[in-house]
C-alpha cells in the first residue's frame, strides 16, 4: 500500500530560492507552488512572501504558472514592500557603481589599439564577419551555443525568443490579476468582483487569440511594427478551442494591427526612446540577440516600458470606472452619446496593459522608473459605442467556438 501511495503522489523537483539581495540562496525540493512558498517562507523568516522569477522579475503567483517552469529555477523570495530587481539590473548597476576603476584598464586598451592598429582591424573584421554568419543561423544543430540552458524542445531561435516574449506579456497578466484581486472592490463587492472577473476572461481571451505576443521578438514574424527599419496553453481552455480562437483572431483587422514583430528580419532591435519621447536618442541602443549568447542574455535588461503605467495608472482606473459603473447602474450617462452606461471599455484597458499601442521597447538606460504623467483612455460605454459593439461581436464570435 505504502508504494501505491507514493507513486500517486505529485513528482518533485528541486528549485533554488534566494532573497532580494543574493546574498542567500537555498535549493528546496517541492511538488507544488504552495509547498515551495512555504519553506522558502521558512528559510527566509519572511511571513506573506512573494516569489519572483530571479532571470526577470515576473511574479508568480499560482501553481498553473509554476508547473510550466524547469526543475532547477531560480525564485527571488521577497517581503510585501521590497522593491525585487533582476540579476541582470544587478550585474549592471555593480559594473556602473565600479566604473571608476576600469579607467586606467581603458588607458592600456587605448595605447594598444594605436600600436596595433592594422592588425587588430583586421583580426576584428574577421570577427564580425563570423559573427554575422553566426547571427543567420537558426536551428540549434548549426549554433548549439546558443541555446545553452535552453530546453530541449526548442529546436530555433525563433521558438526561444517568441517564448520570451509570451512570458513578459503574460506576467503582465499575472500582475494585473493580482492588483485586482487583491483590491478592496474586488473583496468587498460581489457584483464588481463579477464584472472583473469577466474583464480578466476577456483579457484571457484577447490574450489566447494573439498568441501572447510571441510575435514581438521573432525576426521571421511577416508583419513589423512601424518603427522598424528593414534590411534590404493557458488558463484551462481547450487547445482545440485556443486554436479557434487564435484563428478567429487572425482574421480581425485589429488585431493585425497589434500582432507585429519589434525586430527586421535579421534580428536587430532598436530602442524606441523614453516613455515621452518619439525617439531614442542614443544611436547605440542597438542590439541582436539572435547573434550570440552573451547579447541574448543581455537583451533581458531590455524592458518593454508600458507609457501609461500599469500599477499607477491603468489598474487604479480600472478600478474607479467599475466602482462607478456599480455605484450608478441606473442613471450614469456615456459621455460621448449621452445615453445609459451600460459596460467598460475592455477593449481600451487591453490595449494600455498588453500592447505595443501602449509598450515601448527600451534600454535600461531608457527605462525610466519614475512617474508617468499620462492619463488611462479607458472609460465606461453605452450600447450605441463603437467599441462596445466590437466587443460584443468578438465575444459572440468567441463564444461560438464553444
Amino acid at each position: 500500500m505504502f508504494n501505491i501511495f507514493k507513486r500517486n503522489q505529485s513528482p518533485r523537483f528541486g528549485y533554488k530560492v534566494c532573497n532580494v539581495e543574493r546574498t542567500k540562496k537555498y535549493g528546496v525540493v517541492a511538488a507544488s507552488f504552495k509547498e515551495l512558498l512555504k519553506k522558502a517562507s521558512s528559510k527566509f523568516q519572511i511571513k506573506d512572501c512573494k516569489c519572483y522569477l530571479a532571470s526577470d522579475g515576473s511574479l508568480v503567483d499560482d501553481d498553473e504558472y509554476f508547473k510550466t517552469l524547469p526543475a532547477q529555477t531560480t525564485f527571488v523570495i521577497a517581503s510585501k514592500n521590497e522593491v525585487v530587481k533582476t540579476e541582470f539590473e544587478i550585474l549592471y548597476e555593480a559594473i556602473r557603481e565600479k566604473n571608476s576603476n576600469l579607467l586606467k584598464v581603458g588607458e592600456i586598451v587605448r595605447k594598444f589599439i594605436l600600436t596595433n592598429k592594422d592588425t587588430l582591424l583586421e583580426s576584428l573584421n574577421a570577427l564580425e564577419r563570423r559573427e554575422n554568419q553566426k547571427t543567420e543561423l537558426s536551428l540549434r544543430r548549426d549554433h548549439e551555443e546558443w541555446f545553452s540552458g535552453q530546453e530541449s524542445r526548442y529546436s530555433t531561435k525563433e521558438e526561444v525568443m517568441a517564448k520570451r516574449a509570451q512570458d513578459r506579456v503574460r506576467g503582465y497578466f499575472y500582475k494585473t490579476k493580482e492588483d485586482i484581486t487583491k483590491s478592496p472592490i474586488y473583496r468587498e463587492n460581489i457584483s464588481a468582483r463579477m464584472k472583473l472577473d469577466e474583464i480578466l476572461g476577456v483579457f484571457q481571451y484577447f490574450l489566447i487569440g494573439c498568441d501572447h505576443f510571441s510575435c514581438l521578438f521573432d525576426r521571421k514574424y511577416p508583419r513589423k511594427h512601424k518603427s522598424v527599419e528593414e534590411d534590404a496553453p493557458d488558463g484551462g481552455i481547450p487547445k482545440k478551442r485556443m486554436r479557434l480562437i487564435r484563428n478567429l483572431f487572425e482574421e480581425e483587422e485589429f488585431f493585425k494591427e497589434l500582432c507585429v514583430s519589434l525586430c527586421n528580419s535579421r534580428g536587430d532591435f532598436r530602442c524606441q526612446g523614453l516613455w515621452n519621447e518619439k525617439i531614442c536618442k542614443y544611436p547605440d541602443h542597438i542590439i541582436n540577440p539572435y547573434s550570440s549568447r552573451e547579447n541574448f542574455i543581455l537583451f533581458q535588461v531590455w524592458n518593454l516600458d508600458h507609457q501609461i503605467e500599469i500599477s499607477r495608472t491603468v489598474i487604479p482606473s480600472l478600478l474607479r470606472t467599475v466602482a462607478l459603473l456599480m455605484e450608478q447602474q441606473t442613471n450614469l450617462q456615456c459621455q460621448v452619446h449621452g445615453v445609459r452606461a451600460t459596460d467598460i471599455d475592455a477593449i481600451a484597458y487591453f490595449l494600455e496593459l498588453f500592447t505595443t499601442d501602449n509598450l515601448k521597447l527600451v534600454h535600461i538606460v531608457c527605462h525610466d522608473k519614475g512617474s508617468h504623467n499620462l492619463e488611462s483612455r479607458g472609460r465606461i460605454l453605452c450600447s450605441k459605442c463603437r467599441e462596445q459593439r466590437a466587443l460584443d461581436g468578438i465575444m459572440t464570435q468567441i463564444n461560438k467556438t464553444t
